[in-house]
Parts: structure tokens; sequence; C-alpha cells
């Protein structure tokens, strides 16, 4: 896939001269002219890099940078500064504000490429670098923080466009008598084999987390809980029929299912609440939330 490079400057010449010397490295460019209409565009395309000038109409380049590095979406873009002026001040005040490089105009057309790909690079290794703090590392899926960061972003969409969306939340059944009997090592065997379930079961477009412990949680954006009931309980079979090291050892899930016309409150806690009447209605079975009726209806 091409690398996304966003170019924030006010001149039509600079931005043709760019897209031709850049054309060559398989490069995606995109266009802003003023500093207001960069931001909206790198928050929107969220780009690989961002080719910035200083001297820009309204808010100058500085102002550009300080604002794109407090957004979750373009924190942590790396910026090339441009800028007509040889002086050490304000290339040391463009670094200040986060800038990762620069490059004075005139530019020569081999240094400019040369610039790009290294900050491409540096973008890539930071973006691998979040991507894994993100994952948990016994099972490949998603964790709890990367979930949290998601749920806000997926609650935020579903609001705004009016489109459903539920929570799963699952729990390997009496995880801890696994363990006490037959140890840890087979424990995280059983979590792993929960964790591939999950992920070969969902849809792409669900996000599948390891939750904590032999918890897991699974967003499922434009499906209402009928949906998700089904889901739920087609995981529910396929995790009792998982293989492991010791045939005898069949371990099963209890699923909680909400949705946002369920859930009072918390999504989160409303598919919680769920799982833990799942558990005591017995086990290895879907529950639905079902939101209580108000003091005064």
């Amino acid at each position: 896939m091409a690398a996304r490079v966003l170019l924030i400057d006010a001149s039509q010449e600079v931005h043709h001269l760019l897209a031709a010397y850049l054309r060559r490295e398989g490069i995606e460019m995109h266009s802003a002219f003023d500093g207001m209409s960069g931001l909206h565009r790198a928050v929107e395309l969220q780009p690989e890099l961002i080719i910035l000038d200083v001297s820009l109409p309204e808010i100058d380049g500085y102002e550009v940078c300080e604002l794109l590095s407090v957004q979750e979406q373009t924190c942590r873009t790396p910026i090339i500064f441009l800028t007509a002026s040889s002086e050490i001040d304000q290339r040391v005040r463009g670094l200040s504000f986060g800038a990762l490089d620069y490059v004075a105009k005139p530019f020569n057309p081999r240094e400019l490429v040369a610039r790009v790909r290294v900050a491409l690079r540096y973008g890539y290794l930071l973006r691998l670098e979040t991507r894994q703090a993100m994952v948990d590392g016994l099972t490949g899926l998603w964790n709890r923080r990367y979930f949290e960061q998601r749920l806000a972003a997926e609650l935020s969409s579903a609001t705004r466009h009016n489109r459903p969306l539920s929570c799963i939340m699952a729990d390997v059944d009496q995880f801890k008598e696994i363990n006490d009997s037959h140890g840890h090592t087979f424990g995280d065997q059983v979590i792993r084999m929960v964790a591939e379930t999950l992920q070969h079961g969902c849809r792409i477009e669900d996000v599948a987390c390891r939750y904590g412990g032999d918890e897991f949680i699974i967003l499922c954006p434009d499906v209402p809980a009928d949906g998700a009931i089904v889901l739920a309980e087609r995981l529910r079979g396929a995790t009792s029929a998982g293989k492991l090291s010791d045939p005898s050892v069949r371990p099963t899930c209890t699923f909680g299912v909400a949705d946002l016309t369920s859930a009072e409150g918390s999504l989160v806690q409303a598919a919680d609440a769920a799982l833990y009447a799942g558990k005591r209605a017995g086990r290895n079975r879907v529950e639905r939330h079902a939101q209580l009726p108000s003091a005064t209806a």
C-alpha cells in the first residue's frame, strides 16, 4: 500500500514540485493550502507523513504543528517542516514543537526524497511500537488499552450516525480449577485456544480483545443484540469443540451480550452484567442483557 503524505503549503507550485519528485517513490500525495484545512485533512486522512510549510495564512506552521501534536489521530505522525529561512532559531523552534526534520526552500530533490524516506521509516517503526503496546502478548489479540480507545471511537460513530453497536463479553468457565489441576502452562494453552476461536469466528469489522485474565470482549459495529447473540452462540459452540493437548479437557465459555438499546449507562458494564447472569444460570450459555424497567414505569 502506498504511503500517504499530506503537504500543507500555500503555494500551488510547491505542491506540483513535490508531487513530481515523490511520484517515483510510490507515494500517495494529498494537499491542503492553509493551516486550518490542513489540520482537518490530517485528522481525517491520518497520513504516514506531514510536510508542513512554516509560512501559512491565518495560522502558521508552528501553530499547526503544536495542534497536530495534541490530536490523538496525528500526535505520532512525523512532520517535516519546509522553510525559506536559514535562521537556526527558527529551526530550533520548529523542532521544539515536535517536528522531526527541516527541508530548506528552494529544496534539492535528492535531499528531499532522502529526508522523506527517513521520516517514513521512522513513522513505520513508531506505529509498529505503538501497535505492539496494544497487542496481548499471550494471544495476539488486541489488549484492554486498545479496546478502550476503540470503544470510544465506535460509541461516537454509532451515536452520530444512529447505528447499532453490540458488545460481547466472554469468560472461560471454571478456569481456576483448570489451572489448579493442570498447571498454568496448560491454562495458557486454553487461553490461546479460546482467543484463536474468537479471532477466526468474528467478522473483519468486529474487534476481539483479551480484556484480562480469562476474560475476553468483542465489539460488533453495526450489529444489534440479536445479531450479536447469533455470533456468541456460534463462538460458544466452537470454543467447546476446541482442541487441546489433553483431549479429556473440554473448556466452555459463558457469554454476555448487550447493545446500545439495552445499556442504561456503560455498554461494557451491561455486557458484564449479562455475563455474570449467565454464570449464575449455570455457565456455558449466552445471556442477553435486559434493561430493567424504571421505578416510575
